[in-house]
């Protein structure tokens, strides 16, 4: 016989709309809801002060039915982890690495994890993945560094300590709307509050162009005020964190790496009232 075999190929593209949709009720409302404002809760028992995930109707330690949350600090280590192979999961890129999270909170959470590294007693750090106006859900992903040291970069707010003198500016909407249209960022996440808080954002926040101005600002001030007016940013690298929302302020600190007589390379943190915004290390030509 002669014939023929067709095998059906899925398109490579993924939708993550088709992602399989949690069941939301009146035990676990609470937590999405912390997820489309990129909160990450952990019920809490309000009798007896007990942390428990999943989140239910009753303490498992004191029976009571009161309950609350806390707002973790998205900072965890992997317990354990698989990897799903097969079959198809809707909405999901497989081979897909799916952990079991210790957080520092002392609460386990499954989710899954991205980046390099996927290994038990790797540090986490949450993130947070907007499905579409009405769902957005928590996942992980692997940091080379430490807990404590992610905890400093991502979320803590980190010591007053600083060899550039400390720079304090208010945030507010008209500052992130006008740096916006100066950088030609014109997306609405940055000048339209409805439409931010339904892409998952409490509110309208500093877009990347205008924060990395103002770190390499914060330098070249200083340089100038230290007798080179001619100084000049030559290289920028910068981690953006915590969002910089209005009414907040972004206070900036700098730590001196390296100086010489042609050269300075600065370490800035910018951070608001939830943690980090912004982590940089800038290279001045004096």
């Amino acid at each position: 016989m002669t014939f023929r075999v067709l095998k059906f190929k899925p398109a490579s593209r993924v939708d993550p709309t088709q992602t399989v949709r949690p069941v939301i009720n009146r035990d676990t409302a609470f937590f999405f809801e912390g997820t489309a404002n990129r909160e990450l809760r952990i019920q809490k028992c309000n009798a007896c002060g007990v942390l428990r995930h999943p989140p239910g109707p009753v303490c498992p330690s004191c029976h009571a039915m009161d309950r609350g949350h806390v707002v973790a600090s998205g900072r965890g280590v992997i317990h354990s982890f698989p990897v799903h192979h097969a079959p198809y999961v809707p909405g999901k890129t497989l081979p897909l690495p799916l952990a079991l999270v210790e957080l520092e909170e002392g609460v386990r959470m499954v989710g899954a994890v991205r980046g390099p590294g996927v290994e038990i007693g790797a540090p986490v750090q949450v993130v947070f993945d907007r499905i579409d106006d009405d769902l957005t859900l928590a996942s992980w992903t692997t940091s080379e560094d430490s807990v404590a040291e992610v905890g400093r970069r991502l979320v803590t707010k980190p010591a007053p300590a600083s060899d550039l003198p400390v720079s304090s500016l208010p945030i507010t909407p008209t500052l992130i709307v006008s740096t916006a249209l100066a950088t030609r960022d014109f997306r609405d996440v940055h000048h339209d509050r409805d439409l931010a808080v339904q892409r998952g954002s409490k509110d309208i926040f500093l877009n990347i162009l205008t924060t990395t101005g103002l770190v390499q600002k914060y330098v070249v001030d200083w340089a100038r005020q230290q007798g080179s007016p001619d100084a000049r940013v030559t290289a920028c690298t910068l981690r953006l964190g915590a969002p910089a929302y209005p009414g907040d302020t972004l206070e900036l600190t700098g730590t001196i790496v390296s100086r010489s007589e042609t050269e300075v390379v600065v370490d800035v943190v910018g951070a608001v009232s939830p943690g980090a915004h912004a982590t940089s290390r800038v290279t001045v030509s004096l």
